[in-house]
């Protein structure tokens, strides 16, 4: 379920995932484990985000 369809969306979540993804490729198993994490839950995380970007607007 998506709160907010920004349509900037794609570009503001390019450096999230690419972040994850080089994450994946570490040799720190609790870096790859924090990665899955937020592949997972990364809908959630933008659209918190996306919320409280909206609440500072007047």
């Amino acid at each position: 379920m998506h709160v907010c369809t920004s349509p900037k969306r794609a570009s503001d979540t390019a450096a999230p995932d690419k972040h994850i993804s080089w994450t994946m490729h570490s040799n720190v198993e609790q870096m790859k484990t924090l990665a899955k994490i937020l592949r997972k839950e990364r809908e959630g995380i933008l659209n918190w985000w996306d919320k409280k970007l909206h609440q500072r607007d007047p």
